[in-house]
């Protein structure tokens, strides 16, 4: 089987993990099974901004358009797209906290300073401005990006938002950290720059 293949079905495998082994992580609620058509994997949902922040997160909750509940009801999202050959060509992936928290009296506007999105997107790729894959944190109105080196797996992002927005500790999240071929997106003047390599 060729790695092109594996790319689509690397995918399946760790989305289908995570809605298998729910029981084994105390912070995630509910996992849906992942909506998989020729070109896509997953629900595209609408990207946050702050004046549609909480309707936003309301509207994906309700429609369940999310991929993962949390017990605090933030919310992760995942979608994939593939070309004909099964390579990953785009992916938008989203951890959307839950706005108001009223037992640590934080509101909306903590909630979009942690609100966290990966995006691989090769349409709009401009040279270490905007890399292929990239890392935006918080809703705000300013283009930070940060450059990521490849694309990141549902494992991969699970692992980020469970180990740095919650702090768990490793014996419970350890089992998202999975060996994998990454193939590099980074152009060579980008590679040069400041980047993430993330599981290497």
């Amino acid at each position: 089987m060729s790695r092109k293949t594996n790319e689509k079905q690397l995918i399946i495998r760790e989305w289908n993990w995570i809605y298998e082994n729910l029981n084994k992580f105390d912070l995630i609620s509910h996992v849906k099974q992942p909506i998989i058509n020729s070109a896509t994997i997953g629900q595209k949902v609408d990207h946050i901004k702050a004046k549609n922040f909480i309707n936003l997160h309301t509207k994906i909750f309700e429609e369940e358009s999310f991929s993962i509940c949390l017990s605090d009801e933030s919310l992760i999202c995942f979608y994939y797209i593939y070309d004909k050959q099964n390579e990953i060509v785009g992916h938008n992936l989203m951890y959307i906290p839950f706005p108001i928290d009223e037992d640590n009296g934080t509101g909306e506007e903590t909630a979009r300073a942690k609100y966290i999105r990966v995006d691989y997107d090769q349409e709009g790729h401009k040279d270490v401005i905007h890399t292929r894959v990239h890392l935006h944190v918080g809703v705000y109105k300013t283009n930070f990006r940060i450059p990521i080196s490849h694309y990141l797996t549902p494992k991969d992002f699970l692992y980020l938002i469970l180990k740095y927005i919650y702090h768990s500790e490793d014996k419970f999240i350890d089992k998202l950290i999975v060996n994998k071929e990454r193939k590099n997106l980074l152009t060579e003047m980008e590679a040069d720059k400041f980047r993430l390599l993330l599981g290497e």
